[in-house]
Formats: structure tokens, C-alpha cells, sequence
């Protein structure tokens, strides 16, 4: 009944059980993305308060970006764009260093 009220009648009926479990997938994603969005966000007004946390969220907003799926080349766009610029790329170097050549090999 909810479904048919937001215009969504028949459209989830025609699924395959193998079509369900992609959307989920990418539905998935998309939160973990937006979550990663969200705490980089928090890393940058946690660092512009001054606020020693701001390193650990930024860490934690790698991860995340990493487990929605995006490119570590994009992650590490990221990672330079940051308001703290510098001090984000010490803390992460090595760890975009190390898995770059990684990926390299592959």
C-alpha cells in the first residue's frame, strides 16, 4: 500500500531474486557513500575547531570511501583536498603509497 502511494506500484513485483540482490548491493553502496560524505565533512569542521579527532574521522572516512567502492585515486583527491591539506597527507601517505604499488602489481 506504501509502495503504491509513492508511485512504486509493479516495480519491485517483476524482480529476479538475482536483480533484488544487485539493487540491494548498489543501494548499499550508495548509504556507505553518503556516509563517508557525511563524516568527511565532520573531519573538516572537527579540524577547523581545532579538535584533535579530526585525524581518526578522516581515517575512518577512508575506510569508508573505500568500502562504497571508490577509486583510490579518487580517495586520495580526496585526501588532498582536505582543509588540512598537509597534515592529512603525512598522516596518509603511506598507507596510498603502499597500496598503490599494491594495485600496480595486480
Amino acid at each position: 500500500m506504501q509502495l503504491q502511494k509513492m508511485g512504486f506500484n509493479g516495480q519491485f513485483k517483476d524482480m529476479s531474486h538475482d536483480e533484488t540482490a544487485e539493487q540491494a548491493g548498489n543501494m548499499r553502496s550508495q548509504l556507505v557513500l553518503l556516509w563517508a560524505i557525511m563524516l568527511y565533512e565532520l573531519s573538516m569542521v572537527e579540524f577547523k575547531l581545532g579538535l584533535p579527532s579530526w585525524h581518526e574521522c578522516l581515517g575512518v572516512t577512508v575506510e569508508k570511501f573505500e568500502l562504497a567502492g571508490v577509486s583510490p585515486t579518487d580517495v586520495a583527491v580526496m585526501v588532498k583536498n582536505h582543509c588540512s591539506n598537509n597534515n592529512a597527507m603525512e598522516g596518509l601517505k603511506h598507507r596510498y603509497t603502499t597500496r598503490s604499488l599494491v594495485l600496480q602489481q595486480q
